[in-house]
């Protein structure tokens, strides 16, 4: 369900009007918790050009779990103080430092970098987009807002009850993410 749906269940709940910028801000916030809570894996794949040394990962990369070049896994490099900048060769081993994917040796040709990551869920820009969460899900979000909107009016029990039905979606997202995965399918190393 997109957003505004989601709000316009919220507002039955509430039996108010929930302003929809604020809505936005509340449902980013509880797509955030669950990507803590419950991130889930996923792949990219990028083309490292000749004397470049970093691609940048996905904005929803919380952490690598896999670096391939040209099919060969990587290891972590110990920090990016202990790599000597002048050196050259087929890259083999990589550091992150924000979202800045670097590697050492600076590639010497053009070669493709696959990256198995633990991503979280891309925020919502507007309120008439769908959440990035799975649709079976998207109720969670609605009880998240009543949530919210429950405590700014000081019901705090009606609050701490609709936190409670919240509470049982993640839960149900994360068994939900744990029994799955993305196979990385190479050759043997």
């Amino acid at each position: 369900m997109i957003g505004t749906a989601i709000v316009t269940r919220a507002n039955y709940l509430v039996d108010d009007e929930i302003d929809l910028t604020e809505a936005l801000a509340e449902l980013n916030i509880a797509i955030d918790d669950m990507s803590l809570e419950a991130p889930f894996e996923a792949t990219a794949q990028f083309t490292l050009a000749a004397d470049a040394r970093s691609v940048t990962v996905p904005v929803t990369c919380l952490g690598l779990l896999e670096v391939r070049v040209d099919g060969v896994k990587i290891g972590a490099a110990k920090g990016p103080f202990s790599i000597a900048s002048d050196v050259t060769g087929t890259p083999s081993s990589y550091y992150l430092l924000g979202d800045t994917l670097s590697f050492y040796p600076l590639n010497d040709t053009a070669c493709t970098v696959d990256i198995l990551f633990s991503s979280g869920y891309a925020s919502m820009t507007t309120i008439s987009e769908s959440p990035s969460i799975p649709t079976r899900f998207h109720q969670g979000l609605v009880y998240w807002l009543v949530s919210q909107f429950k405590s700014m009016d000081d019901e705090l029990n009606a609050s701490a009850a609709y936190q409670l039905k919240y509470e049982r979606y993640k839960a149900g997202l994360m068994f939900y993410q744990a029994n799955r995965s993305v196979y990385w399918i190479t050759e043997e190393e």
